[in-house]
């Protein structure tokens, strides 16, 4: 496996190299040489590396290297966090599913201005509107559905220049890396819009004022790499050469500074010279990525947001039905191939015959009719997209009623309509006719539990027929509250962990009929039971139980199963339907607060229902009598009060403390706090001794209100900043961050807390804040989310009064 891998790593390197050769004249013309070798010295280091951020895999991908089979991912808050989050799962190779939830929820950020944010009452910065652009202009080349109102952004981007031609995309300023993200953004629109011109212009003029004479770019008078990496992407995506005589003011070009900064082992140092917060013989990882985001497009010639993907070993294809690309749209253009073929008696309908298209987003139901056209052949073909016959050949034969038409790509079956899956070029589509719902030809999305059964399937029936007996006598008697038994016992947390894995590794997919016969529907892995009565509806039915995971809409806190999708074919049950589906209660959450629920799509809400939870067992029973999403949900305690004290009593008293404080806008207690603000908030917690010492950093000023207090706490080693420099005085605060900053507070005044009961908690703690956070759960300072610690949560202004309130006290 190593010789191999070395192999592979040798031709990523030669294709590099080539590619490097064969860039157009007019951008670098020289170095080529010393490029090609940098990024293979990188690649060396990544080799060493396990993990991988979205930003590191998005540089190895478009460089020639395989991301790390080990993402660090972050959890996406903001709109730059869900842009670089779309950055980095279409250069993971991220699933499609996944890519297009992060893609809609960006696009829905968008506000009626053109700029995006999270909501109507957050203010905004430019960044938040300049990533998501770039985001989803890189989406968009990758065939994935990023529709959204461009020229919108684009114009609320303009508005942001500053009169001397520069941009301040964090609300720091004017600065040399805004300008250059700016002109990113704004790259891929040079042509289509007038107003771009002058404003490039601008900012080019504005960046050549900032240029050091040693011709690399920087701030606080000196060169990084970081920022000298930023204008030479900026430059290539606006087809500028970076190391044209224009740009080179001195014996150097921007690249021979941008390699200066690289060690022998391939990674980057953000500074040579060493310091408190710098130390050149130690790798910089923020800046070896931007380094090799950089060179990655020096090597191509062009930018990769606006590139497809080179395709890599490994590519995830067995993964996606729809063919080579991941995305949900289709080819520009491009050719499959159908084949239809009929019952034994029947055989080939139609030979392998190719279609074609120049325009649009085809489907596979597109291509299908394409080719029963062509060959006049006949068919019938519903308005929604379900196949009834094809040449003659229809549904439900005398004898056998699961008989009907399905479809394979790329020799995969694929569990969604054939009006809903997007081609591209060189599909091969295969129809085949089933007489037995599917099993018969090796469809392994089709379960069927009716109609003449096996030994084995009439052992499963007899068995759910007894497990829906009980819950439906339970149910008969919920009038007007939720009941729950079987409750002496709780589930075991080893019970809970096993059980959980059992429910995640099988998906619930079941099709089929359902009749006067057979009244009752489970699947081969005991997860859902459904019973019908005998006056539910005229029989036969098509019923459908498919399990899903959430969508970023249907997301909830309060939510503890999957999202199970229950269709009647379009039809309303006269009497409902009994529903069992088994859960996995975390011993953490009470079931006495769990129930089933159901999502309103026009509120975008769960609701719940009434029902039955056998607690022993994880049953939850309740009456369904239409088609829609269901679930299982649990009450969240409606006031989070810690140790008898309400969070109003600990707002109060550190106002009163002079431990926080309003500003015109008020108290804004639901605001999310940023590191400044905790900085500050434990400074005065202090004392707000005087501060002799300042730790140098970067975006950090005398003049603002937060110095003192940000260099009070990186002195006492309570909140440290990070390797490039920064200590990010904006960037908001989670609550593993807050239980680590709350933890080194105490351990440096000395002072112990009385450690109540211990936590058990539904996941597992990283390393790096299990102690703190354990620490503080077991001192009553932080309470359990949902039987989860919610690390990820960021922390409001009121989290943080109460979370130092129960500190003290």
């Amino acid at each position: 496996m190593k010789l191999r891998k070395n192999i592979i790593n040798k031709l990523l390197f030669i294709i590099v190299a080539c590619a490097i050769l064969l860039v157009p004249g007019n951008i670098l013309t020289a170095q080529t040489t010393d490029i090609a070798a940098s990024i293979e010295q990188v690649h060396e280091y990544y080799q060493q590396q396990t993990v991988m951020d979205e930003w590191e895999a998005l540089a190895a991908r478009w460089s020639g290297f395989p991301p790390a089979a080990e993402l660090a991912f972050a959890n996406p808050v903001t709109p730059s966090d869900y842009a670089r989050s779309i950055l980095g799962a279409i250069a993971a190779d991220k699933d499609a599913g996944h890519i297009n939830g992060l893609i809609d929820t960006l696009k829905s950020m968008q506000k009626e201005g053109g700029y995006f944010s999270p909501n109507e009452e957050s203010s905004t910065t430019l960044n938040q509107t300049i990533w998501p652009l770039i985001a989803l202009d890189f989406a968009a080349v990758n065939n994935y559905d990023s529709t959204f109102d461009r020229e919108a952004a684009v114009n609320y981007i303009i508005s942001g220049q500053s009169l001397e031609g520069g941009f301040d995309e964090s609300g720091w300023g004017v600065d040399v890396d805004s300008t250059a993200h700016a002109l990113i953004s704004l790259a891929p629109y040079q042509d289509k819009y007038p107003q771009i011109a002058p404003v490039v212009e601008q900012a080019l003029n504005y960046l050549k004022t900032q240029q050091f004479v040693e011709g690399g770019f920087g701030g606080w008078g000196a060169v990084n790499p970081d920022t000298t990496a930023a204008v030479i992407e900026a430059l290539i995506s606006l087809g500028v050469d970076p190391i044209s005589p224009e740009w080179v003011p001195g014996d150097k070009t921007m690249v021979d500074v941008l390699l200066g900064f690289q060690s022998e082992q391939g990674w980057f140092v953000y500074s040579t010279v060493a310091s408190e917060w710098n130390d050149p013989t130690q790798p910089n990882p923020i800046s070896t990525r931007n380094a090799l985001l950089a060179l990655g497009d020096l090597a191509a010639g062009f930018s990769k947001y606006q590139s497809l993907m080179p395709l890599l070993e490994n590519n995830h294809d067995d993964d996606n039905p729809g063919g080579s690309n991941p995305g949900d749209n289709s080819s520009s253009s491009g050719r499959v191939f159908v084949t239809i073929t009929g019952d034994p008696k029947t055989g080939i309908i139609l030979p392998r015959q190719n279609w074609t298209w120049t325009t649009g987003n085809p489907t596979v139901m597109d291509a299908l009719l394409g080719v029963l056209q062509k060959k006049d052949i006949d068919y019938n073909i519903s308005s929604n997209g379900y196949v009834v016959s094809l040449g003659g050949l229809s549904e439900k034969q005398p004898g056998y009623p699961l008989s009907g038409w399905l479809y394979k790509v790329n020799g995969i079956f694929c569990p969604v309509g054939a009006s809903y899956l997007k081609l591209h070029d060189g599909d091969e589509i295969c129809w085949l006719y089933t007489l037995d719902g599917g099993l018969d030809v090796g469809n392994p999305f089709s379960e069927v539990l009716n109609g003449q059964v096996n030994a084995e399937q009439a052992v499963l029936l007899t068995w759910a027929k007894e497990v829906i007996g009980v819950l439906e006598e339970k149910l008969a008697a919920v009038t007007d509250k939720m009941m729950v038994y079987n409750n002496s016992t709780p589930i075991s947390e080893r019970a809970f962990t096993h059980l959980s894995k059992e429910l995640d590794q099988y998906i619930v997919n079941l099709k089929t009929e359902v009749n006067e016969d057979n009244l009752l529907l489970v699947d081969s892995n005991k997860e859902t039971i459904m019973h019908f009565s005998p006056d539910s509806i005229e029989f036969p039915i098509q019923v459908k139980i498919n399990e899903k995971v959430p969508t970023d809409l249907q997301k909830s806190g309060q939510l503890i199963s999957q999202v199970f999708v229950i269709d009647f074919a379009g039809e309303q049950l006269k009497k409902p339907a009994v529903l069992a589906i088994k859960t996995a209660i975390p011993p953490a959450v009470d079931p006495e607060s769990v129930y089933p629920v159901r999502f309103i799509s026009e509120s975008q809400k769960w609701e719940p229902l009434l029902g039955v939870v056998d607690a022993g067992e994880g049953w939850v029973a309740f009456l369904v009598d239409s088609a829609g999403y269901y679930g299982v949900g649990f009450k969240k305690p409606a006031v989070n009060i810690i140790q008898g004290i309400a969070p109003a009593e600990c707002k109060a008293l550190l106002v009163e403390k002079g431990i926080i404080r309003g500003s015109e806008k008020g108290f804004e207690w639901e605001r999310k706090i940023s590191r400044a603000e905790m900085a500050q908030m434990l400074y005065c917690l202090s004392g707000s001794p005087v501060v002799t010492t300042h730790q140098g950093f970067i975006d950090v000023r005398e003049q603002q209100w937060f110095n003192s207090a940000v260099n009070f706490m990186a002195e006492q080693r309570i909140m440290v900043g990070y390797p490039s420099g920064h200590f990010y005085p904006e960037g908001l605060v989670n609550r593993y961050q807050a239980a680590a900053i709350m933890y080194s507070w105490l351990q440096r005044n000395n002072v112990q807390l009385e450690i109540g009961k211990t936590h058990n908690i539904i996941e597992i703690l990283p390393d790096w804040a299990a102690k703190s956070a354990q620490y503080m759960l077991d001192a009553g300072c932080m309470a359990p989310i949902s039987g989860s610690f919610a690390g990820e949560q960021l922390l409001s202004r009121e989290d943080a009064a109460v979370l130092i309130c129960h500190a003290l006290i």
